[in-house]
């Protein structure tokens, strides 16, 4: 489960480093795995993707605030909704 894989690497990840991963066609951020980027918010998570055919590279910076995103009722975020909210990034991938 890609979940478990990418809390694996951000929770390893060294001090104030980066942790890059490709969830595929999966393309939702719950708030459990918010949780963890809380948990570890000195790591820049960068996640890579494919939406409608086409592949997407999502940069969360290190040091980002979820307060607003986890004191709502939702507990599932596409991935753009998930940036526009928390300030992240997505570019399309060449």
């Amino acid at each position: 489960m890609f979940v478990k894989g990418l809390y694996g690497e951000i929770k390893n990840a060294p001090l104030n480093g980066t942790v890059t991963y490709d969830t595929g066609r999966l393309y939702t951020m719950s708030d459990y795995l918010i949780k963890k980027l809380v948990e570890r918010s000195d790591v820049t998570t960068v996640v890579t993707f494919e939406y409608n055919k086409t592949a997407y590279k999502m940069t969360i910076p290190a040091g980002v605030d979820y307060a607003a995103i986890l004191s709502d009722d939702d507990y599932f975020y596409g991935y753009f909704y998930f940036a526009k909210i928390t300030g992240s990034t997505i570019e399309e991938i060449n």
